[in-house]
Order: structure tokens, then C-alpha cells, then sequence
């Protein structure tokens, strides 16, 4: 029986988990934050799957933990933890993790929100075998994501997440009968890194281009949740900061001064 162990948060690792039992394989473990993912740990204790805080994947000390398991694959299902390579050693060439954006030019953290702020009108969802360099593994497959023009932070994350999740439930039948993966290598001279102190706007510049604005405002926007990244600010003599969610671009100009209610 092919084994698997999972790192990921809320549904869709849930949902990847449980396609691999309907495929005859055996997840080992859930690795999740504990104390957050209430959902993912649910899941687990009412399957049966052992349930490992996915903290000690940055422990090198605790590879034991893992190995102890003999699993025969590593899926990162969207968890955010860095995985040590150590533990990536167990499973070489048999780590897969998802991305939200193109390789190698969008590696790093929220990736999908610089494919808005870029203006892009479409991004990708990456499944690639992991490496202890992040984001610098082979590349298993890709799916393509429009993206709208009404779209946010928030809906593009879901769609690209969904698309995500559906490029590893192609790859499990090929895991569990153990076909051969077709992979190719990254072009890391295109290699570009976004990371979350990158992603700290929060003071429009508006001497920007109002498209420029415009992206920056809807891919922040998370709405009725909490960014991950940061929040655009408009300071409001008489009132203060005021956070901006929406933005509407219009061709005729419109009397005022920029930046002002």
C-alpha cells in the first residue's frame, strides 16, 4: 500500500486525503497547525490518521518523527511552514508541493497577489518536486488561472488554490500505481523572489498610474477576511487612517486632488 504523509491547512488537504483512500492508498500522517486548523485536525482523529504538528517540520532534530512513519510521499498542500531538509532528504524526488503562481518567475510567499498588482490577466497554479531551496524543484504540471478584472486577493487565492488542488488529484493515480512523473527543470537565471516584507504597502503613491492604485487596493483585498500581507491606508483629515477595500477606475477625469475625500 502506498503511503503518504500530508502537510496543509483546511480543506483541500482534507479533500486530497481523502481521494487518496478511495484510491487504495494510506495517509500516515496529517501535519497542520494544531492549534489553528481546527477542521484539518477533525478530519484527522475521526479517520484515524496520526495528527503531527507541522512545527516540527522545521526541526531537523525531529526528522525521527517522520521516518518513524516509512511513508512513501510528502505532499505540502498549501502549509506555510518551511519545511527542513532534513526531513525533504527522506523523500527525494518524492516531495511535491503547490504554488500559487509561475515558476521560477514568481517564487516566495502570496505570489498570486503580485500577479494583480503586476496587472497580469492571468497566473498559474504550480505543482513542483521540493528541494531544500524553496520554490526551486522540477516542475510536475501547471494549470492556467484567468484572471478577472473584478477579481481580489481573495477570490483569485481561491481559484488558484482550487486549481492547485486539482493538479495533485491527477497526480495520486500516477503516485499510487508508481508511473513514471514527467518533470522539467526550472530556468532559475528567470528566477524572481516575492516576500511578505515585499508585500507591506500600505501608503498609496498617487502619483502612480490610477491602474497601478487600482491593483494595488483589489489585491489586498480579503474581504471579509484578514489580509495575509498588508492593508492600504487613506489618511482622512478629521478622522485618520481609513482602510480601503474597493477602488473603481474611471476614464473621464474627476475634479480633486488625489489621495482626498
Amino acid at each position: 500500500m502506498t503511503r503518504f504523509v500530508i502537510a496543509g491547512e483546511g480543506r483541500h488537504a482534507a479533500t486530497i486525503a481523502a481521494q487518496i483512500e478511495k484510491l487504495d492508498g494510506r495517509v500516515s500522517a496529517i501535519c497542520c497547525n494544531v492549534d489553528k486548523d481546527s477542521y484539518l485536525g477533525s478530519v484527522a482523529k475521526k479517520n484515524g490518521y496520526t495528527l503531527i504538528d507541522s512545527g516540527i517540520l522545521r526541526d531537523s532534530n525531529k526528522t525521527n518523527v517522520i521516518a518513524s512513519l516509512n511513508a512513501d510521499f510528502f505532499l505540502n498542500i498549501y502549509s506555510p511552514t518551511i519545511v527542513a531538509g532534513s526531513f525533504l532528504n527522506l523523500f527525494s524526488q518524492r516531495a511535491f508541493n503547490i504554488h500559487t503562481g509561475k515558476l521560477p518567475e514568481y517564487a516566495g510567499t502570496h505570489v498570486h497577489q503580485w500577479a494583480i498588482r503586476h496587472g497580469l490577466s492571468k497566473t498559474v497554479a504550480t505543482l513542483h518536486i521540493m528541494e531544500p531551496f524553496v520554490d526551486a524543484g522540477d516542475i510536475v504540471g501547471e494549470k492556467f488561472v484567468k484572471i478577472n478584472d473584478d477579481d481580489t486577493g481573495v477570490s483569485l487565492y481561491k481559484k488558484v488554490t482550487s486549481a492547485g488542488e486539482q493538479l495533485v488529484l491527477e497526480l495520486l493515480p500516477k503516485l499510487i500505481n508508481r508511473s513514471k512523473i514527467e518533470t522539467r527543470k526550472q530556468n532559475l537565471e528567470n528566477r524572481r523572489v516575492f516576500s511578505s516584507a515585499q508585500a507591506k504597502a500600505t501608503r498609496i503613491d498617487w502619483a502612480s498610474n490610477s491602474i497601478v492604485i487600482h491593483n494595488l487596493i483589489r489585491a489586498v483585498n480579503y474581504w471579509p477576511f484578514s489580509s495575509p500581507t498588508y492593508d492600504v491606508m487613506l489618511d482622512v483629515p478629521r478622522i485618520g487612517d481609513v482602510q480601503l477595500l474597493s477602488s473603481q477606475v474611471y476614464e473621464s477625469h474627476v475634479n480633486g486632488t488625489c489621495g482626498t475625500i
